[in-house]
């Protein structure tokens, strides 16, 4: 999923460590992926990498590209996603350019869905 996510409003910053600055825009490649174990059981992976030169390497504001595990269990009616990510937002254009939590600090967040699917 290659992506480009332009902002409008970006505040001032310089990378110390590379003089990069912060741009208004950000090319990312993603990747997607749902591996099936069984007939009601599947896992579920969301990644993205940020092209950017102000993210890379950035001591004083780190950045870390947003991972996401999940399951999912189907149980004949319900669907039940349980997520781990390391990013708190919803959006692309909020978690791609701003995640700055890092799974090997154990940083990340629980989230879950349960759906249902009616037929009339």
């Amino acid at each position: 999923m290659p992506s480009y996510h332009h902002r409008n409003f970006v505040k001032y910053a310089v990378n110390a460590d590379n003089n990069a600055e912060e741009t208004n825009g950000i090319v990312s490649l993603g990747v997607g992926g749902r591996i099936r174990f069984t007939k009601r059981m599947a896992l579920i992976v969301d990644y993205f990498y940020n092209v950017s030169k102000y993210r890379q390497n950035n001591k004083a504001n780190p950045y870390y590209n947003p991972l996401a595990i999940g399951l999912e269990l189907e149980t004949g009616g319900h669907v039940f996603h349980l997520n781990f990510t390391n990013n708190g937002a919803i959006s692309e254009n909020n978690f791609i350019p701003n995640t700055t939590s890092n799974w090997l600090d154990g940083q990340f967040k629980f989230g879950f869905n349960i759906s249902r699917v009616f037929s009339f």
